[in-house]
């Protein structure tokens, strides 16, 4: 029982790290974009 619910919080924050790794990289590449035109 105990297990899961440290998986559970785990995938959850690791679900929530890579959602902001993930809108930090569009800013990135929206940026590149822009200097390229």
């Amino acid at each position: 029982m105990t297990n899961t619910l440290i998986y559970t919080e785990n995938s959850q924050l690791f679900t929530e790290g890579g959602n902001i790794l993930w809108k930090l990289l569009m800013l990135e590449s929206e940026k590149l974009i822009q200097k390229e035109k």
